[in-house]
């Protein structure tokens, strides 16, 4: 693990830790009263990379998953150990449980020797953290949004490692889809040359992440929640950068102007 990897993944773990807790959102499930070993596993909305294990009722055992480090239920532990102590011994019955029925598990396969990772298709997982990573789409390696726990080997941390595992296919005489991305690419960043920074409304994005950013709403900066992907570029990380890019309006009150005068 680099220096750097490890920075991001604390400040993401005290970002949760120490900021005001998520409303509630109607996609995260209550878990209140099911029992503590039959509940999903659930990697809440932070962007933390956490390793954790969860117990999976259908087979009885302790799997892995990846904790996001706020939110999520107590079907969670630390180690596989803590897990199967807490969970394996008690004697959780199968037949009138309903969350046995509605998450079934997959079955694992027979012989992992003979799995080809590279004809895996894309897994996002059942999860709700954000993590971008690669996978190998047939042809090339490209990335793609995992949440956290249920993925399949096609799933990894960098684009380097899954074109070394899957080396991408080489078509010769394309000239003309090399360069389709290219006019793509021009096309979307046009728009946004001509675009004042400072006058672009308040946007949250469509992810479940939870992350303190400041934007300019008008008159000055105020903070609002970042959900961790799309939005735009009135999206600042500190108070101060959105003061810098946008300063603040200071308007003068009537009385101030008469006595001026």
């Amino acid at each position: 693990m680099t220096a750097g990897l490890f920075a991001f993944m604390l400040a993401a773990v005290l970002s949760c830790a120490f900021t005001a807790s998520p409303p509630f959102d109607p996609l995260i499930p209550n878990y209140d009263n099911i029992p503590q070993c039959m509940q999903p596993p659930q990697a809440g909305l932070c962007l933390a990379y956490i390793p954790s294990f969860y117990y999976n009722p259908a087979t009885k055992k302790c799997q892995s998953f990846i904790y996001g480090g706020c939110r999520g239920n107590l079907n969670r532990f630390f180690s596989e150990v803590e897990c199967m102590r807490v969970c394996g011994e008690k004697d959780q019955p199968e037949e009138k449980d309903p969350i046995v029925e509605l998450l079934p598990a997959p079955e694992e396969p027979k012989s992992e020797a003979n799995v080809d990772i590279c004809s895996q298709p894309k897994q996002p997982g059942l999860c709700y953290a954000y993590f971008n990573r690669f996978y190998f789409n047939g042809e090339k390696c490209e990335s793609f949004v995992y949440g956290g726990c249920d993925a399949n080997q096609n799933n990894f941390l960098t684009e380097e490692e899954c074109n070394k595992a899957c080396p991408p296919k080489v078509v010769e005489n394309q000239p003309k889809a090399e360069e389709l991305p290219k006019i793509v690419e021009a096309e979307v960043s046009m728009p946004e040359e001509n675009v004042d920074i400072c006058s672009q409304p308040k946007q949250p994005g469509l992810c479940y992440a939870y992350f303190n950013r400041f934007y300019f709403n008008g008159e000055k900066c105020e903070s609002f929640v970042y959900g961790g992907c799309g939005g735009n570029r009135n999206n600042f990380e500190t108070e101060e950068e959105c003061n810098k890019a946008c300063p603040p309006k200071i308007v003068e009150s009537k009385e101030n102007e008469a006595n001026q005068q």
